[in-house]
């Protein structure tokens, strides 16, 4: 994990995916990543509201995905709930 100046979280890396061979039967361990560029408050949280999710290759690192979130809405019975509190 990578964290900027201000504490929060700049970028996620996991090597537990893998990459499909062409004719499906191999399968590669793959790196990925998940660059978040930009926080914002939503609510009572400050969440990363624009990021990425990357491959890294053996030919080079590409985004398969782009996020950009505007607004979230969260299910007011689980926050009601003890454990979305506690964590337990």
């Amino acid at each position: 994990m990578a964290f900027g100046d201000d504490d929060e979280l700049v970028d996620f890396f996991s090597d537990d995916r893998t990459a499909v061979s062409t004719d499906g039967k191999t399968f590669t361990p793959q790196r990925w990543s998940t660059p978040i560029s930009a926080y914002r408050d939503l609510g009572s949280a400050r969440l990363g509201t624009i990021g990425e999710g990357h491959w890294h290759a053996a030919d080079g690192e590409f985004a398969y995905i782009e996020f950009d979130l505007d607004d979230i809405t969260y299910n007011a019975a689980d926050l009601d709930h003890p454990r979305a509190v506690s964590g337990t």
